[in-house]
């Protein structure tokens, strides 16, 4: 979803999210018609709507008195359905849910200690605490599944490849005895993980963006991919798993649920239709089995409305595909032929990330967050997205941001990673500009302290962007 927790009801919805919340609200209906439930466990069956989105339709459902509201002083509200109020089944049919469905429990015999022991080396490596700033972590039984549902379907000394996802890709190579190819444009992630893959494992530093090198086309027995969800993102990370695969292969890609945003079911079957044109064909759907971890950031700001999450609610459904056929390797239009340059600089646990794009680079350095009253870090990793083209520095901890002065900043990052002590001149009047803002945002802001503590400037794109 491209809603923000605090944002919710802001503007009339369009004749597409009107048709999409009545969907989403026959579905609690539908819920509700038959049991009692928590805000919590109509999320976990919701197929991945926003928590505010989803809070705002039960308040406007009991407001209408189709559902009531039960709660007392120790325990949570839970909603009801009323006697009569049951979905309009018109309007209730789930568009785009694939035919054939299928959940695998299967064991492939990974033992429960070495797996946390593969854990625990993994999370040693990473350049920050926790896994989740690293990449959008998979829940831990998401995480066993797909190593297990690999192991099935990877043939011995057949190689295997996995594109944006390589955490999950450097423990499966501690488990099989297959070469292992791990692809991400993150290359301190990469370096972090080839302390721990064995040699066979080849760690290739790569844009999603750019083709890949002729020797990698068509050569891997199966490629995992957990693409980036944006609706210009997924077909591209497609293309570049279908590239990597050989005849007969198996691609396994996680697409978003059907509920995750208005559009989200046609373009399930946009992407359908175009994995057809690259010789593929759907063998398998597991929905709902990649469910990803909540990130603390995301945690608190919906406590801030009066959501509390208590367990992962992002998920989404596992596509398997086979190739069938050579097929045709489709361009994916309205795409740069590269990702932006983005220079990387460590602070203790959190990595801050600045943009290289030729803009804003001179002039002192400015830095104009892109925070809501209250908050010193964006709320949502989903509603990122719709400012990711505005973002100029971010930080792992979701920090967002966009700044000016760049080559000066570039510099000051520099010594600030190195611990380098600011000479006077630095801070003087003629450029008070200079560590200020630095040293506010990058550093108290990772502690989540409020914006007015920091009498920093907010910045907002244009409002026929956003």
């Amino acid at each position: 979803m491209e809603l923000v927790a605090n944002n919710r009801g802001t503007k009339a919805p369009t004749g597409l999210e009107s048709a999409y919340r009545g969907h989403v609200r026959n579905h609690i209906l539908s819920l509700l018609s038959q049991q009692t439930l928590t805000f919590n466990q109509i999320l976990k069956q919701s197929y991945n709507c926003d928590p505010a989105l989803l809070l705002h339709l039960l308040e406007k459902l009991a407001d209408a008195r189709k559902i009531v509201i039960r709660s007392d002083v120790h325990s949570s509200a839970k909603y009801a359905g009323q006697t009569g109020s049951g979905p309009n089944s018109r309007s209730h049919k789930r568009p785009g849910t694939p035919q054939n469905v299928a959940f695998s429990e299967e064991s492939h015999g990974i033992q429960a200690d070495a797996l946390t022991e593969a854990n625990k080396e993994l999370a040693g490596a990473l350049p920050e605490a926790s896994p989740v700033f690293s990449q959008w972590w998979f829940s831990p039984s998401t995480h066993r599944r797909l190593l297990e549902l690999m192991l099935r379907l990877t043939a011995k000394t057949k190689p295997a490849a996995f594109l944006a996802s390589g955490g999950l890709g450097a423990v499966f190579s501690l488990f099989s005895k297959s070469p292992v190819r791990i692809l991400d444009i993150d290359h301190v992630l990469l370096h972090a993980l080839k302390g721990i893959c064995p040699k066979r494992t080849d760690l290739i530093e790569h844009d999603a963006l750019k083709p890949f090198h002729r020797l990698l086309l068509r050569s891997h027995h199966v490629v995992l991919v957990d693409p980036p969800w944006g609706m210009t993102q997924i077909p591209v990370f497609l293309v570049r798993g279908a590239e990597l695969l050989a005849e007969g292969g198996r691609l396994v890609i996680s697409f978003p649920q059907r509920f995750t945003r208005p559009n989200i079911n046609r373009e399930r079957q946009n992407l359908l239709r175009l994995a057809g044109q690259l010789g593929l064909v759907l063998k398998e759907v597991q929905l709902g089995a990649t469910e990803y971890t909540v990130p603390v950031f995301e945690r608190d700001a919906y406590k801030l409305v009066g959501i509390h999450l208590q367990e992962p609610w992002r998920r989404g459904d596992l596509f398997i595909f086979q190739r069938i056929r050579k097929g045709r390797i489709s361009t994916v239009t309205n795409q740069p032929t590269a990702s932006a340059k983005w220079e990387q600089y460590l602070f203790g646990a959190c990595r801050v990330f600045l943009k290289r794009d030729g803009e804003d680079e001179q002039g002192p350095p400015r830095i104009l967050p892109f925070w809501q009253p209250g908050l010193s870090v964006y709320p949502s990793t989903s509603s990122r997205s719709e400012l990711w083209n505005f973002a100029s520095l971010v930080t792992t901890h979701n920090a967002i941001a966009r700044a000016l002065g760049r080559a000066e900043l570039s510099r000051s990052l520099k010594r600030l990673s190195r611990r380098e002590v600011f000479s006077s001149g630095d801070c003087c009047e003629e450029n008070p500009g200079l560590r200020e803002p630095i040293d506010k945002y990058l550093f108290r802001s990772v502690c989540r302290v409020p914006v007015q503590a920091l009498g920093a400037k907010q910045w907002a794109p244009p409002k026929e962007t956003r």
